[in-house]
């Protein structure tokens, strides 16, 4: 999903090293890395605390040669229990965001935290001139589904069983963290 897409332009690396980057502070105990792509938070997590969930099995493949101590699944599992699970590049790639929130209630532990990154919608017009270019993935460009800004998040997080507890934009604010935690 985010980081399997991120890696068709030129400075997707980059970018998916700078969202990393503003994530990894907030990163505590057992890691769900949701929509793992190729696996590049797993650097930085122990593999006794990660795990890779992506539906894209190119993805899971690489993600999985890459980082051959790290665990990659095409699911969750049932008696998994995260402490922070992150989302990097994911949420506008959702059809159904609120279902997607609602399924990680079942498995954040209590205290936990949800991880997002997302553009901003005013980065919409620079990641598509920048996608036809070849510096960013033209296949995230086209398959984001809703860009969000803080307004738009907080509706939609207000419907979740989660609340925004921290919020920053960052790359020049064309992009955003978003910290979520239980009502």
């Amino acid at each position: 999903m985010g980081d399997q897409i991120g890696h068709g332009g030129i400075l997707s690396s980059a970018l998916s090293r700078w969202r990393i980057s503003r994530v990894l502070p907030y990163l505590s105990g057992n890691v769900l890395d949701f929509g793992c792509g190729r696996g590049n938070l797993a650097d930085f997590v122990p593999s006794s605390r990660y795990l890779g969930v992506d539906f894209d099995d190119e993805s899971l493949q690489i993600a999985r040669s890459s980082h051959p101590q790290q665990r990659f699944d095409r699911c969750i599992g049932t008696k998994c229990i995260f402490d922070s699970i992150a989302l990097l590049a994911v949420i506008e790639h959702i059809e159904r965001p609120l279902e997607l929130l609602d399924d990680f209630d079942s498995v954040l532990k209590e205290g936990g935290s949800i991880l997002l990154t997302t553009p901003h919608p005013r980065s919409d017009r620079i990641h598509g001139f920048g996608a036809h270019l070849g510096l960013f993935s033209k296949e995230a460009h086209e398959q984001h589904v809703q860009l969000y800004d803080h307004e738009s998040l907080s509706r939609l997080v207000a419907k979740s069983k989660f609340r925004i507890a921290a919020f920053q934009r960052f790359m020049f604010g064309i992009n955003q963290l978003f910290i979520l935690k239980r009502k």
